[in-house]
């Protein structure tokens, strides 16, 4: 579909990241509740396909015994799942991270598997220490698919961020603390929803776009209806990012066949830098 389409001639590099869909399996347990857990086959069987469809950017991530321990990681596979590169042109350090994966962490509610909404927190610590450091990068920008934060999540819905194990936290913490953080970008969660001013310095940025066509989630209710569409970030000189949703009403039924409308813009929402949040706040219409 992607080389088939105009997008593919847009100049637009296509960088996929694996989700939940991608990485995991799920299981009734002995109360009869639906536990998902990361799947060692579906995560190989990711890997091969980023790698045969030549859609890996680097495979820096996660490797090595001593790496694979301080993280909690199952398998030496993560090089390809959670990774970054720099864009020198731009000036840009992207992190593609894996939200799903496999580590050694006995799943409470599935104890012959693993917990969900993994991540390899100490890596991430490291790798935003290294872009931090190059005077080359001036923004670094977080891709994955599941959110840090989100109201009233089921078991699988956000990043892990349960006692002992508070990943979400930590790295909201991290993000907080790292002058160049220029957002968090994920889905997930089938709805569209900016979120600024979370961590502990109240200055991190998070942007859920999962209404690419899935059924939306009932309980989002925005008021001029719900929609389907894309998002667009602006990375701009003056150390502020914008946010511009391109929408279009979601039809019933949802997957309807009939043609729709072209998504539109909306008013682009933009936010600073995190070593520059005194920078002015402002909204624009795109």
């Amino acid at each position: 579909m992607y080389d088939s389409s105009n997008f593919s001639a847009s100049g637009i590099e296509f960088i996929p990241l694996p989700g939940n869909h991608e990485t995991d399996a799920s299981k009734k347990n002995s109360s009869g509740d639906k536990v998902e857990y990361p799947e060692s086959a579906n995560l190989a069987a990711w890997i091969t396909w980023v790698e045969t469809n030549q859609f890996v950017r680097a495979d820096n991530g996660p490797s090595g015994k001593e790496e694979m321990k301080r993280d909690l990681l199952a398998e030496d596979n993560n090089q390809t799942l959670t990774y970054s590169f720099d864009d020198i042109n731009t000036g840009v350090h992207y992190i593609l991270l894996n939200t799903d994966s496999l580590s050694t962490v006995s799943n409470p509610r599935l104890p012959e598997k693993t917990v969900p909404s993994w991540a390899p927190l100490h890596w991430v610590e490291r790798d935003l220490v290294k872009a931090s450091n190059n005077p080359n990068i001036k923004r670094i920008v977080v891709l994955a698919h599941k959110p840090l934060v989100l109201d009233n999540p089921g078991p699988h819905d956000i990043v892990h961020n349960t006692a002992p194990y508070t990943l979400g936290d930590s790295l909201l913490k991290l993000f907080s603390e790292t002058p160049k953080f220029s957002g968090y970008f994920s889905a997930h969660s089938h709805q569209w929803l900016y979120t600024d001013k979370l961590g502990p310095r109240q200055n991190v940025t998070q942007v859920i776009a999962g209404n690419a066509g899935s059924k939306l989630i009932s309980k989002w209710a925005p008021e001029d209806g719900t929609y389907f569409g894309f998002t667009v970030v602006n990375l701009y000189d003056d150390n502020t990012i914008g946010v511009v949703s391109y929408a279009r009403p979601a039809p019933t039924p949802y997957n309807s066949l009939a043609p729709q409308p072209a998504a539109k813009p909306s008013m682009e929402i933009i936010f600073p830098v995190v070593g520059h949040a005194n920078t002015e706040m402002k909204s624009t219409v795109h």
